[in-house]
């Protein structure tokens, strides 16, 4: 059963799950592996604030996060900015999902919007909405220091990924 419960949650300590004694979790550096098993992490900006990117610059994988509940994800960013907190703070990794159908998105939920030059190649975290005329999406932060909408005509957004989770390391 330990075995099964293991490969399920390898965050999991083995022996604090058989005995109860010690941390319940492993380091946070045996949860990210140097392998290709995982989730692929970039270090690459990803705000949780409207910022201009760099679009020429290409993206390496860094490394892979390994977590069995999130593995389904398609990629990792650390956040930086502030308009997202408390939902989500600077140096924190969110774990993303492409979508590839915009009618079925959850809409007022986070998602990680990257846009084309006409839009200042954007890539950016924001609660995402869809405009009355459903040919816009509107951003809005959660932190209320930022209120106000963006509004990204749809034709301009090139990928749209739904935050399924992260992980909390404020370092920054």
């Amino acid at each position: 059963m330990a075995d099964k419960i293991i490969s399920a949650f390898p965050e999991i300590d083995r022996s604090w799950l058989l005995s109860g004694e010690g941390n319940m979790l492993k380091p946070m550096e045996t949860v990210f592996v140097k392998k290709s098993d995982g989730i692929p992490f970039y270090d690459m900006d990803v705000t949780a604030g409207i910022t201009e990117s760099f679009a020429d610059v290409r993206e390496e994988v860094q490394y892979y996060i390994n977590y069995p509940p999130l593995n389904d994800c398609d990629a990792a960013f650390p956040v930086y900015g502030d308009s997202m907190e408390p939902d989500f703070y600077p140096g924190d990794v969110v774990l993303v999902r492409e979508i590839r159908n915009v009618d079925s998105m959850l809409w007022g939920e986070p998602y990680l919007i990257i846009t084309d030059a006409t839009c200042d190649n954007l890539r950016t975290i924001k609660n995402v909405y869809l405009s009355e005329d459903r040919r816009s999406f509107i951003l809005r932060a959660t932190n209320p220091k930022y209120s106000g909408d963006t509004i990204v005509p749809r034709d301009n957004v090139l990928k749209i990924f739904l935050v399924k989770g992260k992980v909390a390391r404020r370092q920054l």
